[in-house]
């Protein structure tokens, strides 16, 4: 508690928190890997509860996150009911969900800003279901993984073998999580490309893409080819084209995409702002079945694992976002071949980004929805991601 409060103490939400974190820490050379993650829980849980509750103590606030984090029965949270000093707010009952634990809270007396806990929270689209919201800003965090399909029990075994907590998703049978934290980047799977960090609802876009065998494929904001990857899984049969503005991305990618055994594709570092991006593009073709367009964005479907984020994020930059993401949309669609489509993603939960732009593109160059929807993983320790398929009117 001493060594959170400590740390919480020099915080001010001006830099990202893993980051900050990591230097933190670093002045703590004897600190082993153990009370390296369980000082990460104790400041990650109470960056959450000082969202919620930022009336109540920094003590209270670690306790909070960790009745959330740990559970009511965790050792940490039954010591801490017992120190007078630390002013613990009362247990709840082990079949209260996340948003009754924190109303049971403020009956007692803690301001809890439910109205307001999430930036531009008016501006969410109704079809977000903000109490799974809630519920899984407070849920433990878990990564999640995408595994090969008949690799799995060698990735599980080799988890269990050194004693780490791991799960499933029922409705998505290739992914896997595990507990924070953990150094899956050393492991023999991993190395093998046995399976690839991606997070739940990442995985579950796939059914805005359906790929045929044969059809070339423009992952226009590759990245480090988290999309592509598991395009290219699912259906190895297509011709893949990846660019990012970044060279160092794009040289991960060929990492990632080397490790998984992926050889014929074409990559190329672009500023997709201009409006003729491919023209120096050799390798590419000139027009593409499908057009994989995961667009800049605010990040906020990703805000529950990181909750500095909430306190950092300036709600005018919402209009920004969405005006560049309709530009570059824009500047994609001529490369769509006739009867072809444009694939439009982003990790943000707020309509400006997501179905007005839809709607912007549709009116301004005649182009028809097909489908759009939301992922929610909320309630599985997952992210909220949006994806919509255009297609030429």
């Amino acid at each position: 508690m001493k060594q959170a409060v400590a740390a919480l103490g020099t915080y001010r939400y001006r830099e990202e928190l893993n980051s900050w974190l990591k230097t933190y820490m670093k002045g703590f050379p004897a600190m082993g890997s153990r009370d390296r993650r369980e000082l990460r829980s104790l400041v990650y849980g109470a960056v959450r509860m000082a969202r919620l509750f930022p009336e109540a103590t920094v003590e209270q606030q670690i306790g909070m996150g960790q009745v959330f984090t740990a559970g009511v029965d965790s050792e940490f949270v039954r010591y801490g009911s017992t120190r007078s000093g630390w002013h613990m707010p009362a247990l709840p009952g082990m079949d209260m969900d996340a948003l009754a634990v924190c109303r049971s809270w403020a009956q007692s007396g803690h301001l809890f800003r439910e109205a307001d806990w999430f930036p531009a929270q008016d501006r969410i689209s109704p079809h977000v279901d903000t109490h799974e919201l809630l519920n899984g800003f407070l849920m433990a965090p878990r990564t999640w993984v995408r595994v090969r399909s008949g690799r799995e029990g060698e990735v599980e075994n080799e988890w269990t073998a050194k004693g780490w907590v791991w799960g499933k998703s029922d409705p998505t049978p290739n992914a896997r999580w595990v507990e924070p934290g953990r150094p899956l980047d050393i492991l023999a799977n991993y190395m093998n490309g046995s399976f690839e960090v991606q997070d739940l609802a990442s995985q579950r876009t796939f059914r805005f893409m359906n790929p045929i065998a044969g059809e070339s494929w423009w992952d226009a904001f590759a990245g480090s080819g988290g999309k592509s990857l598991l395009l290219h899984d699912r259906e190895p049969g297509v011709r893949l084209f990846a660019t990012d503005e970044r060279q160092t991305t794009l040289h991960q990618l060929h990492e990632r995409f080397s490790r998984a055994g992926i050889r014929s594709y074409s990559r190329y570092c672009v500023n997709l702002d201009q409006r003729d991006p491919l023209e120096q593009a050799g390798s590419f073709p000139r027009h593409f079945d499908a057009v994989l367009a995961d667009v800049p964005c605010s990040g906020s479907g990703t805000w529950l694992a990181t909750p500095d984020w909430l306190s950092r994020f300036d709600n005018h930059r919402l209009a920004d976002f969405a005006d560049r993401q309709f530009r570059l949309a824009g500047n994609l669609l001529p490369y769509v071949c006739e009867g072809g489509r444009l694939i439009y993603l982003t990790c943000s939960l707020y309509a400006d980004e997501n179905e007005r732009v839809v709607e912007r593109l549709c009116t301004a160059y005649g182009w028809q929805c097909r489908e759009l929807g939301y992922e929610q993983a909320s309630a599985e320790g997952g992210d909220v991601l949006f994806g919509a398929v255009l297609v030429r009117l």
